[in-house]
């Protein structure tokens, strides 16, 4: 294959500079803005490539610490190919932690075709990191107004521009969503379900009960110090609110020199938004610290997990990542663990957990950065201590502190029955469906054939609608297809779900006059389009997007009659410091730094499921595609995650399945047991990530199953593997782990997780930690194992059983039933071979029929 060859770099320089597109001075003459890069502000980096050249994408990258770097494909360069390449949207990782330090930094390029394989590699030049001197917020408009130019909108009907959408009512009933149930109230404490908060007189809870269990082993305040003394306020608190759907505490402290306000509003699923405001009453207060303090029971805190913690990659291809996933989350030791200010920090345990966040750090004051939390694991509890304030110092003016918390699981776990629905198949586009529904030669159309398998309901992926995620399409022809489908499908009861993404297209009639107040800052490139030509920024869920979201997904549902919406990280938190949109500020040393959208991100989805539940739906469903739990996970009825393990994988294939997803960071990270949130996950071995095996030998543990979609239109009643292709083999595989998992319904089963499983296995030889055994169990009947082997070696794992405790009488028989194999079973001890980073499945029971 010919390499392509790069010219040398021209120039770089930020946006607003006003230095030409192309400019022939010398590679030791050019700027960049430190702090502009550190919070991911967009970087000219101008070169030519040869006209006739090869390539399907160009990484470019800085040698700087922390490396930056962007991908840009060919079909979304801004220029013509062959003349220009524009990278963009370069950033560094750990909200804005560490910024370049001035001096000269190497830049570099990779050409890769299609698979990401490198074509060609060069070194460019040095650059000169010069001191801040731009705000990037005003670059970051800059580059709005540049995508609007080089991407000018279709034109719209007058009446559509003209559209007053914003301040809608739609999505804002204030009604109690299924599965919750109203707030009861007693007093000081308030039962949400499965969940009981008790406020004390700081207006903070003093217990937490969930699942009967206590989460925490000393009332939640704030610690204030002055000369190595702890203050004692005197505090008084009031129910100022109380309904089926919220309540609100407002608390007054009253200290030596200084109030102490908070005002508490609980939500009818548990989640807790606080208001903390420190007030002087007088000039010259000081104070030596303010610290948060929660103490949570060592059953509910075993593990955790740090929102934006470690080196995220910035594209999917990036060859250098870095993963800090033994600080994304996993098990607490017995040491404490200082952690950087976080969007959200999670403990959990086995079966319940707390989630705690933290709006901004705008009146936080401390001396180190990178131990503004710290996690102090004992005994019989671990603490949480966020440092409000540990610098000593005059209380001038009022501080406030916002952070919010949640007991969890926050919802009740569906049963198998349930999880029946998400049988799914996935389609491109809704034309892509139409001829499923015709009839063939034998008089049955493909659809009906995948029915009778178990298909439920049918996704209609990005290409429904021409602007790339947008919640609704102007295409006439793409939307009488899509009726067509909606009304075939409804005719043999399957459900319709269509696709919608955090895009916001520079093809969007909304996008000339209000992109610049729903976009996220640091600008977050997305998917282009050819027809219309256009491409797309990240928004941020705030008061500008949801409304505009919510009054094209009510047309949606009421022009097309949808049952529902596949939510592509719509429902994750960002950190924004675009003051347009509401987030974000300058600190006193000129940093910018952002805020998080949580509320924002929570109310998007709340409201999306109060249209599909309750305004103009009742049973819509809402499937979404993030990963940790966060304060709008719970209003989703299932969450897909597992893709940024896949690339993770690809990124460092030296990396052991115990790096990348141990049972501790899936405990950690994902858990349905502690969240409550319904999960599903996609596993993408084609994409280079983890095998289907690695994968599910983690996921398995946790009552997870893989997501079912794609082929099964064509394979869902297919009884022989062998005829299915080689690209459905994993769909299939499914399929049938599905097909197994529903003759152990929770409402007939009974799950004993690996932690629990000593009472019936008893294993010859000690387990590592890396290797479980999990049991879903019919008494009497039928016994499900899942073995599974997480280390990079093939084990032999031997257990003895005891038949009576699974409630077998007679002889018991084991079988393998993906295999179709019977197994060594002699004398009570099952010996089975799991091979490396690898599950397998085991069937006991007492007869061969009962098997089979």
């Amino acid at each position: 294959m010919k390499s392509p060859a790069l010219k040398p770099l021209l120039a770089a320089s930020l946006l607003a500079a006003s230095t030409p597109l192309v400019s022939a001075a010398p590679i030791s003459d050019i700027s960049i803005n430190p702090e502009a890069i550190e919070v991911g502000e967009p970087v000219n980096v101008r070169f030519f490539i040869e006209p006739d050249a090869e390539f399907d994408a160009v990484l470019v990258y800085f040698n700087a610490k922390p490396r930056l770097r962007a991908l840009i494909k060919k079909d979304d360069l801004l220029s013509d190919p062959g003349k220009l390449i524009f990278a963009t949207a370069l950033k560094t990782s750990a909200w804005n932690r560490g910024a370049l330090e001035p001096g000269e930094q190497v830049i570099s390029a990779r050409l890769l075709d299609k698979e990401k394989k490198l074509l060609h590699y060069q070194r460019l030049g040095r650059v000169r990191v010069a001191p801040a001197t731009a705000d990037p917020a005003e670059s970051a408009r800059n580059r709005i107004k540049l995508l609007t130019e080089e991407y000018p909108a279709p034109e719209y009907p007058d009446a559509l521009k003209a559209e007053t959408w914003t301040n809608t009512d739609a999505g804002r009933s204030d009604v109690v969503l299924p599965p919750w149930t109203p707030i009861q109230a007693d007093g000081m404490s308030f039962s949400v379900w499965n969940r009981t908060y008790t406020f004390g007189d700081n207006g903070l809870p003093e217990k937490i009960l969930s699942g009967g269990a206590h989460l925490l082993t000393e009332p939640v305040r704030l610690v204030i110090e002055r000369d190595g003394m702890v203050l004692e306020g005197q505090f008084e608190a009031h129910v100022v609110e109380a309904t089926d759907t919220r309540a609100v505490i407002e608390s007054v402290g009253r200290f030596d020199g200084f109030q102490l306000r908070t005002r508490t509003r609980l939500e009818y699923d548990g989640f807790c938004y606080v208001e903390s405001v420190v007030i002087p009453d007088r000039d010259g207060v000081r104070l030596d610290s303010l610290n948060l303090r929660v103490v949570v029971a060592k059953d509910a805190a075993t593990h955790f997990a740090h929102s934006g913690l470690g080196t995220l990659p910035q594209t999917k291809a990036d060859p250098d990542l870095m993963i800090a996933s033994a600080e994304m989350g996993g098990a607490l030791g017995g040491e404490a663990v200082t952690l950087p200010w976080s969007p959200q920090i999670l403990l959990s345990g086995r079966e319940q957990g707390l989630a705690v966040g933290f709006l901004d750090e705008r009146d936080w004051r401390v001396a180190d950065e990178n131990a503004m939390l710290v996690l102090s694991p004992g005994a019989e509890n671990t603490t949480l201590t966020a440092r409000f304030a540990d610098v000593p110092g005059k209380l001038d003016t009022p501080r406030t502190f916002r952070w919010y918390f949640n007991a969890l699981p926050a919802r009740p776990l569906m049963s198998w029955g349930d999880y029946a629905l998400f049988f799914t198949d996935q389609q491109p586009d809704a034309f892509s469906f139409l001829a499923h529904f015709e009839k063939g030669a034998a008089g049955q159309a493909p659809i009906d054939k995948a029915i009778a398998g178990g298909l439920r309901m049918i996704i209609v992926h990005q290409d429904w609608t021409e602007l790339q995620g947008y919640p609704g399409t102007f295409d006439e022809a793409r939307a009488n297809i899509l009726r067509q489908v909606v009304q075939a499908a409804h005719g043999r009861g399957l459900k319709v779900v269509v696709y919608l993404a955090r895009e916001l297209s520079t093809a969007a009639p909304e996008w000339q006059d209000h992109a610049e107040k729903m976009v996220q800052f640091p600008l977050v490139g997305g998917r282009g389009r050819k027809e219309p030509r256009a491409t797309t920024m990240r928004p941020l869920a705030n008061e500008v997007f949801n409304d505009l979201t919510m009054v094209r997904l009510r047309d949606l549902i009421r022009d097309f009659d949808i049952d529902g919406v596949f939510l592509d990280s719509n429902a994750a938190m960002a950190v924004s410091f675009n003051q347009a949109a509401g987030f974000g500020y300058q600190k006193p040393d000129g940093r910018w730094t952002g805020t998080s959208n949580a509320l924002e991100a929570r109310a998007h989805i709340r409201r999306m499921a109060t249209l599909l539940k309750h305004e103009e739906k009742k049973d819509g469903v809402i499937i979404s595609h993030i990963g940790t739990w966060n304060p709008a996970a719970a209003f989703a009825d299932i969450s897909l995650t597992g893709e940024g393990e896949t690339y993770f994988k690809k990124i460092r294939s030296d990396l052991t399945l115990r790096d990348l997803l141990s049972l501790d960071q899936f405990n950690a990270k994902y858990s349905p047991a502690v969240s409550g949130t319904p999960m599903l996950w996609m596993s993408k071995p084609s994409r280079g990530g983890l095998d289907f095996d690695a994968n599910t030998a983690v996921t398995l543990q946790y009552g997870v199953l893989p997501r079912v979609t794609q082929g099964f239109v064509y394979y869902g009643a297919v009884a022989d593997p062998a005829k299915v292709p080689a690209e459905q083999k994993q769909s299939f595989r499914s399929f049938q782990l599905w097909r197994h998992f529903f003759d152990f319904d929770p409402a007939d089963a009974e799950w004993v997780p690996f932690w629990k499983i000593t009472d019936y296995l008893q294993p010859a030889a000690q387990l590592t930690r890396h290797q479980a055994v999990g049991l879903h169990l019919v008494r009497g009947k039928r016994a499900l194992l899942i073995l599974s082997n997480l280390e990079p070696e093939a084990a032999t794992l031997r257990f003895a059983l005891d038949p009576a405790k699974f409630g077998f009488a007679g002889e018991v028989a084991a079988r393998d039933p993906e295999a179709g194999a019977g197994l060594a079973f002699k004398d009570a001890t099952l010996i089975v071979e799991v091979p490396a980073e690898n599950y397998r499945l085991v069937i006991l029971s007492e007869s061969v029929k009962e098997q089979e």
